[in-house]
């Protein structure tokens, strides 16, 4: 009985443990970001701020006017404008390459999975191992691809490169989930006079919307938060990307790097990301528990 209790408390202990780790620097991002500069350097930390302030929020949401009283209010107005434009640059890029990649990577694993063709499974193996080229490899054959095209400082680049490595990975989602759909609901279909790409929209698509809800979250997480090819493709507001905006506003402040703004911007940009997963979950939980099989 003592063995039981004492395991029952070290499992306790242990969940605890896991839980503050996963939650503790989430928590000090948003307590840095409502915290003094003062504050912040203050030892031992301050884990609840005495006077939190919320003027980076408002500034960085445009809740107030653009200050001109000194020179730290310019920058502070300049590093939220930059905030707003590369939120909505980053809004544009994601939306974009999660549609692109979840209509291309659909019919490229239904063609895998339902169509009878030499060579299918050595074509799968292919597409799917592109994924597995570290990014870093292959970023100079990508930059003078890019600069050939004429699409440096654009949107398009973002989205064209970010695509091109989020369709292995929405094919091999999307397969699993087809694969479990039995022929019979699909030849039905086709002898009530559905054509092959019909009966998927169809028929298929909804069979697999748990499937299709997660290709579409891991796409959309993966363009919002990708750095490394921002960082590399874009120099201009009108294509820079929320994660290279942030990455900036030590340049912006002009004193140095101001962590209260930077982790302001750290909790703004984890909001649209949180809300899609809350939103998505129940599709999510399907996905892992049930598949996509009806019966």
């Amino acid at each position: 009985m003592r063995i039981n209790t004492l395991k029952r408390i070290g499992f306790y202990l242990l969940l605890a443990l896991i839980v503050f780790v996963s939650i503790a620097p989430f928590y000090w991002q948003f307590v840095s970001s409502i915290s003094l500069d003062r504050d912040l350097l203050q030892r031992p930390p301050q884990w609840i701020p005495k006077q939190p302030v919320f003027f980076r929020y408002a500034a960085l949401l445009g809740l107030t006017e653009d200050a001109t009283a000194s020179r730290l209010d310019i920058a502070l107005a300049n590093a939220a404008r930059n905030f707003r434009s590369g939120t909505f640059n980053s809004l544009v890029v994601a939306s974009t390459t999660t549609l692109i990649s979840l209509v291309l990577g659909t019919l490229g694993a239904y063609a895998v999975t339902r169509l009878k063709f030499p060579g299918r499974k050595a074509i799968f193996l292919l597409v799917v191992s592109v994924r597995m080229i570290p990014p870093i490899s292959i970023i100079i054959p990508l930059y003078i691809f890019i600069g050939a095209l004429g699409l440096m400082n654009t949107k398009a680049a973002l989205i064209l490169t970010y695509t091109s490595f989020m369709l292995p990975l929405v094919i091999w989602i999307m397969s699993a989930f087809f694969q479990t759909v039995p022929w019979d609901i699909e030849e039905a279909a086709l002898i009530d006079g559905c054509t092959p790409l019909s009966a998927l929209v169809r028929v298929i698509l909804p069979l697999a919307a748990p499937g299709l809800a997660a290709a579409a979250i891991v796409a959309f997480l993966y363009a919002w938060n990708e750095f490394f090819f921002a960082l590399i493709f874009t120099n201009t507001m009108q294509s820079k990307t929320i994660t290279k905006v942030i990455s900036e506003f030590s340049t912006e402040m002009g004193a140095g790097l101001d962590y209260g703004l930077v982790t302001t911007g750290g909790v703004l940009t984890c909001l649209p990301p949180i809300a899609i997963a809350l939103f998505s979950q129940r599709f999510l939980i399907q996905g892992l528990t049930g598949g996509s099989v009806k019966s």
